[in-house]
């Protein structure tokens, strides 16, 4: 809350000026496992600034951070101007206070005190800056802490298990019924307790098992369950040798259960080596790792 209300009519010299960060129309975060969100003006005119940025812990279920994370970056991001005021009003302050600033035929803002100094006519000069602090500013300084609470914000809750498919085949266009892979994993009980805000990941390695040159760059990796697409399942871009990490598989998985993912490899061209059945292709190994996490609460 504001200390101080201020109007510019208290004030002897009132000065706004731009800061060195612009102000920006869409903004994108990205969190784990290749989770997005993206919020912004999408009607803005002219030419459109679109930034993006980190979230470390960031999930879009509704226990979360990344979605209310991003938005309020993003109102961060709105102001791209600041304050400068003198005026003879006493008031008592300190860097970090805030005063709610009251321009002539504008709306009020609740500022930041970026700075004061006492002139020698008694009169005051504040800088006011920022807006009052959101749940974006106070994640970033509870990592300023000793690394105190966000490190620990997302911590194992139980021991990670691993499996492997062996021996199936990339597929390509004209022979697309390849058999594809299996990782079959025994989940323990209790990983998706509702105390624990958990969330499960898989960190996958695919790789070449024969000698055979894989000739087309770029492949998609398809990841199902009980034969169903899911969300996040979906990794285009891949290359042999390029680790997949930290897929967020949490709604996939059913807990005390035998789980199997199938781990499908597609090239969007056909494979260029002379062949005429998929048992040409290169065959492929996938290790996978499922990794099992609480959240704390925020």
């Amino acid at each position: 809350m504001a200390i101080y209300d201020l109007y510019e009519s208290e004030c002897s010299d009132v000065r706004r000026s731009t800061t060195g960060e612009p102000k920006i129309h869409m903004l994108t975060g990205k969190g784990e496992g290749c989770q997005y969100h993206t919020t912004g003006d999408p009607d803005a005119a002219g030419i459109i600034l679109w930034e993006s940025v980190d979230v470390e812990s960031g999930y879009k279920d509704a226990d979360g951070i990344l979605i209310e994370y991003v938005i309020d970056e993003y109102q961060v991001r709105q102001q791209d101007y600041q304050w400068a005021v003198t005026t003879r009003r006493k008031l008592i302050l300190q860097a970090g206070d805030f005063i709610k600033f009251h321009p002539k035929y504008e709306q009020p803002e609740e500022l930041s005190v970026i700075s004061f100094e006492k002139n020698s006519d008694k009169s005051l000069s504040i800088e006011l800056g920022s807006r009052q602090p959101d749940f974006s500013d106070a994640w970033e300084a509870s990592q300023d802490i000793s690394n105190g609470y966000a490190a620990n914000y997302l911590l194992e809750s139980h021991v990670s298990i691993s499996a492997t498919a062996a021996d199936f085949y990339i597929n390509d266009p004209a022979h697309p019924t390849a058999p594809i892979g299996e990782l079959t994993f025994a989940v323990p009980a209790d990983v998706k307790n509702a105390d624990l805000l958990a969330r499960i990941t898989l960190d996958l390695s695919i790789e070449l098992k024969t000698d055979k040159l894989l000739t087309v760059g770029c492949c998609a990796v398809e990841l199902k369950t009980d034969e169903t697409y899911r969300q996040y399942g979906n990794i285009i871009g891949w290359s042999p040798g390029v680790d997949i990490a930290e897929i967020d598989i949490t709604d996939w998985i059913t807990a005390n259960a035998s789980n199997v993912i199938t781990v499908g490899v597609y090239m969007a061209d056909e494979y260029s080596a002379a062949h005429a059945a998929y048992t040409d292709h290169p065959v492929l190994t996938a290790n996978g790792t499922m990794k099992f996490w609480k959240r704390r609460a925020v």
